[in-house]
């Protein structure tokens, strides 16, 4: 239920804002709690998206690590929302860092909760790997830079 908790307090948080709130203050953005999350980690554990994109349009910093060491791709990956999926799809489309790893060794993938959410994971790090395989090719130099 803290999941839960957490959610309805950033909901009341957003309903709270005056309509013209100006986030990009980076005082704002780059607020800590006791766990070393910033508003946007907080946003995306909640499984808050529209908090979320408000925030990252704001330019939020996007792979801060909280003392666990986990990055906001890997509180989306790990929420139980039902919003988990859209969060992440925004934080790959932003450039997350989904080969980033915790304290613990590990990635948003391997503590994604919801099956879809782990499958987009997967096939991200499938497209960075190929990448990479492709620019360290030998037989395609056209593609390194």
């Amino acid at each position: 239920m803290p999941d839960l908790q957490l959610y309805w307090q950033a909901e009341a948080l957003y309903k709270k804002l005056p309509k013209k709130f100006d986030l990009s203050s980076w005082a704002v953005l780059g607020e800590l709690d006791n766990e070393g999350r910033t508003p946007l980690a907080l946003a995306v554990q909640a499984g808050h998206h529209r908090v979320a994109s408000v925030l990252l349009e704001r330019k939020a910093m996007i792979d801060p690590v909280d003392k666990e060491g986990n990055t906001v791709l890997m509180l989306a990956a790990s929420s139980p929302s039902r919003n988990a999926l859209m969060i992440v799809e925004l934080l790959l489309s932003l450039n997350a860092d989904v080969q980033a790893s915790n304290f613990e060794k590990l990635r948003a993938v391997d503590v994604a909760k919801a099956p879809k959410v782990r499958q987009l994971l997967r096939m991200q790090m499938d497209r960075l790997e190929v990448g990479q395989k492709l620019k360290s090719s030998q037989s395609l130099p056209a593609l390194k830079d």
